[in-house]
């Protein structure tokens, strides 16, 4: 197989063929790599979550994603402290036929790996603070990963901004000892308590998440598609595609490695282009008022 004739710089190779390389199909583990020949040429692969992501190169090189802001290990198997930056859109119509379909959406410009799919319970609990003369909301989650009996993780957000979302994100096992750490966290500095913490309504969340690169830049995000109900007898449903920014594939023998953020604005403006493109041929409504759960659910609590 000559990959110059199928992909572009950067690229994913399908799961379908990836029995064709057994230097691939023998490894599974994320973050390993393999170097492939075409002809003069290399194709330096890495895997990310289950998929082969790959760089075409002169010389044989391994690779790894690169951002300074993040833990990616952490980021995507949801433990630590790390930067979150995402754009979301608002589903309003169509919200099951699109999580039937997410797997076979086409995003121009960018090749797609295999999606992931989750299940948890989650439960907000916000804290309403008194600060310099402000009333401050603050919240964190308690999260039963895939339908688990007992709470599994704690999460907490600081320091929204932007229309793509800029948030400093902690997630961490749960226990007691780390609910009060967190509670004692996020009231620090407060001049007084003035309510909570108090429970918002349960709601379960099912999820797609599929990692994405710019065949262009390399920039790797990842793309989710999550429905999230209120428990019966509630009805009410949120729905949400998430673009995360998570990292961009570099060569590890790369010296004086840096992002430009000119391509990187570039290159995210693209996606949620190519994806709200995508939604309109797939007749799916949506709206761009960047909401997010804990208003959606504070909204609700309030009717």
């Amino acid at each position: 197989m000559e990959f110059h004739k199928i992909y572009s710089k950067y690229g994913v190779i399908p799961k379908e063929q990836v029995a064709l390389f057994p230097e691939l199909s023998e490894i599974h583990y994320h973050g390993s790599n393999c170097c492939l020949t075409n002809g003069d040429d290399y194709i330096c692969c890495i895997n990310i979550l289950g998929n082969w992501f790959f760089k075409s190169s002169k010389i044989p090189s391994e690779l790894f994603e690169y951002n300074p802001n993040v833990d990616i290990v952490c980021k995507k198997w949801c433990r630590g402290t790390y930067v979150e930056t995402e754009y979301k859109i608002n589903i309003i119509s169509d919200r099951e036929k699109l999580y039937k379909l997410f797997d076979c959406i086409s995003i121009n410009g960018f090749a797609q790996g295999s999606s992931i799919i989750t299940k948890s319970f989650e439960e907000y609990h916000y804290i309403r603070l008194a600060k310099c003369n402000e009333i401050i909301t603050k919240y964190y989650v308690v999260i039963h990963e895939n339908h688990s009996s007992g709470p599994n993780a704690i999460k907490y957000k600081i320091n929204s901004s932007g229309e793509i979302l800029t948030r400093i994100v902690t997630i961490v096992d749960y226990s007691e000892e780390n609910l009060e750490r967190t509670n004692n966290y996020l009231i620090n500095g407060a001049d007084e308590i003035l309510e909570g913490p108090s429970p918002l309504p349960v709601f379960v969340k099912k999820k797609k998440r599929m990692p994405v690169v710019d065949k262009t830049y390399g920039y790797i995000y990842g793309v989710s598609y999550s429905i999230s109900s209120l428990q019966e007898p509630h009805t009410e449903t949120f729905c949400q595609v998430e673009i995360e920014y998570w990292s961009r594939l570099a060569k590890k023998s790369q010296k004086n490695i840096c992002t430009n953020q000119d391509d990187l604005h570039h290159s995210y403006a693209k996606l949620i282009n190519a994806l709200k493109n995508e939604l309109v041929r797939l007749d799916v409504k949506y709206d761009e008022k960047q909401i997010t759960k804990i208003e959606w659910l504070t909204s609700y609590d309030e009717k």
